[in-house]
């Protein structure tokens, strides 16, 4: 039972992910505004970076939930990952 909540919780963390769009099409700015476009790749890489790293990090908990253990910590390691989700989230929406 805790398991498949905690799985659909992941899958939902998923799908938020699926929803962050690149630097560029969320920065609507005049061209004299805009970061250069060297600086703009910069920054996009990072963002992709950060994307993936996460998205590994979310599957590898499901893989975690697909082994079992104890449910208590499996709720541990999802709030953990949780916060790290909110806190690289905060990041992207800071650029």
């Amino acid at each position: 039972m805790v398991s498949s909540l905690l799985r659909q919780e992941a899958e939902a963390l998923l799908a938020r992910l699926d929803r962050v769009r690149p630097f560029g099409l969320q920065m609507p700015m005049p061209a004299a505004a805009a970061p250069s476009a060297e600086a703009m790749r910069a920054i996009e890489r990072y963002l992709v970076k950060g994307r993936r790293a996460l998205r590994s990090r979310v599957l590898r908990f499901i893989g975690q939930l697909d082994a079992g253990g104890p449910d208590a910590q499996l709720q541990r390691r999802f709030v953990l990952l949780k916060l790290l989700f909110n806190r690289v989230l905060t990041q992207f929406d800071l650029f």
